[in-house]
């Protein structure tokens, strides 16, 4: 099963989702949290505090290389901030140790496909504030979309 978890990361600025990928299971659900948190609360390496803020939104997958966390991270901009439903900017990176890293690879197929499907959920909601209210909290349900049935 790829993705174990999906959390709201409501507390920063910006808003955003978090997706937890089988490959990070054993880091707690606290501790998963707290690193994104502090990487969006603080910003780090190349990317300042005041470029995160100019993000409307975020998704990130936490994952890890059997060593350390990782988070693949999207920042989202958008193109008309009085049309919800316009097209997005999307700045990507990897955080590697809390502080920004030149990822080797974008994200995996099973994250390509999450973002789709969460830009389908976007693009269907009346405004910010409900899409990142709305999350596939059913982890099954992402889940069978990769073809991972439970």
């Amino acid at each position: 099963m790829p993705f174990t978890n999906a959390y709201p990361i409501s507390s920063t600025n910006p808003r955003g989702k978090l997706y937890k990928h089988s490959s990070a299971a054993d880091i707690p659900k606290k501790d998963s949290i707290r690193l994104i948190s502090e990487f969006i609360t603080n910003g780090s390496g190349r990317i300042s505090r005041e470029e995160l803020l100019n993000m409307d939104y975020f998704l990130s997958i936490l994952w890890s290389d059997g060593k350390k966390p990782l988070f693949d991270f999207f920042g989202y901009s958008l193109d008309d901030k009085t049309n919800f439903k316009s097209n997005v900017g999307i700045r990507a990176f990897t955080i590697r140790d809390g502080i920004w890293a030149m990822p080797e690879e974008l994200t995996c197929g099973e994250g390509i496909i999450l973002l789709g499907e969460e830009e389908k959920l976007r693009r269907n909601c009346r405004d910010l504030t409900r899409y990142l209210d709305r999350m596939f909290y059913d982890i099954n349900w992402v889940n069978r979309l990769l073809n991972f049935a439970p």
